[in-house]
This record gives structure tokens, sequence and C-alpha cells, in this order.
């Protein structure tokens, strides 16, 4: 017995686990394709969610939501999600540890804010969002619209050199 409709989606553990990474996804749609570069380690807290757990808050549906840039880039291009075909590439960058705070609440972080492993956090987080800023940078000028970025990023050479297996694999995926 089959069912209509029928469709599977497998996630390794990989993509659960919480880090700091590079994500690039490829969006078909129609005879067009599209693009959108994220990174995860968070600006304000010292957590980095999984690569699968972002791309499902860039989908999320709600109006409200502060996270589904790429839902809202499709709603801005007439595509409708269900005409979509996504395929997420996800570069992880070791040095994320998870932080052992008993909450996240910024009353308790803010006294860990001058912490030597909340310094270390933010100092590698900063070095993955400069990597991010670059990339899109780079990619806003060579595909145009087709990058689906709000923003269109900022100039670091030297960030792209010290990822550069990383950027040539992101080329041979783009073109």
């Amino acid at each position: 017995m089959s069912w209509e409709g029928y469709q599977k989606l497998e996630v390794s553990g990989s993509w659960l686990k919480p880090g700091f990474c590079i994500y690039l996804m490829d969006i078909s749609h129609t005879d067009k394709r599209f693009f959108y570069i994220g990174m995860t380690g968070d600006p304000n807290y010292p957590s980095a969610r999984a690569a699968f757990h972002r791309l499902s808050g860039h989908l999320e549906l709600t109006h409200h939501s502060t996270q589904n840039q790429l839902k809202t880039a499709f709603d801005q291009n007439n595509m409708r999600i269900e005409d979509c075909h996504i395929t997420m590439h996800h570069f992880p960058i070791g040095g994320f540890t998870p932080w052992k705070l008993s909450s996240m609440k910024w009353e308790e972080l803010n006294k860990y804010r001058t912490t030597p492993e909340y310094l270390a956090y933010k100092k590698h987080q900063q070095k993955v969002l400069q990597l991010e800023k670059a990339l899109i940078y780079t990619y806003s000028q060579q595909l145009g619209n087709r990058l689906l970025n709000r923003t269109k990023g900022k100039q670091y050479k030297t960030v792209l050199q010290d990822f550069k297996a990383m950027t040539e694999q992101l080329n041979t995926i783009i073109n």
C-alpha cells in the first residue's frame, strides 16, 4: 500500500548539532536559481543554533517572526514556497563550546560579559560574522537580485583567504 504524496526527509546528526557554521541555500524556482547565505552564532547570546534549526526559522510562516528572511524574500519575489526546491549546504566551523548557564536570560548573561569564555565566544562569532558578510558582499556582486539576502554584506578580503577551501566549494556550487 502506498500513500499518495509521500515524501521522506533524512537529516544527519551534524545538522542538528549546535555550532558555528556558514550555510548556503540553493533555491530552484521555475527556471531560475536563487541563493541565500547565512550563519549560525548569535551576536547577542553565546549560542549557535544547529543548521537545520536555522532552515526551519528561515521558513517560519508567521509574519511577526524575526528570523524568516527567506520566507519574506519568497513573498517579495512572488515565489510560492511550495513551488521551490531548496538544497541547503552546511559548512561547519569549529570553535563553539555550548554555554553552561542555567538560563539565557539577559540579567544572568550580563554578569558574564567580561569573562574569558564569553570574550572567546564573541571573538570567534565575530570572525564567522565577517565571513558571512564577505560572502554576501562577494556573491551580491556576482548574483545581483538572485541572492535573496536583505543585506549586501561587507568587503573583508583577509577572512575569505582564511576560508579559501570553503569559498572554492561555494563557487563550485553557485557556478
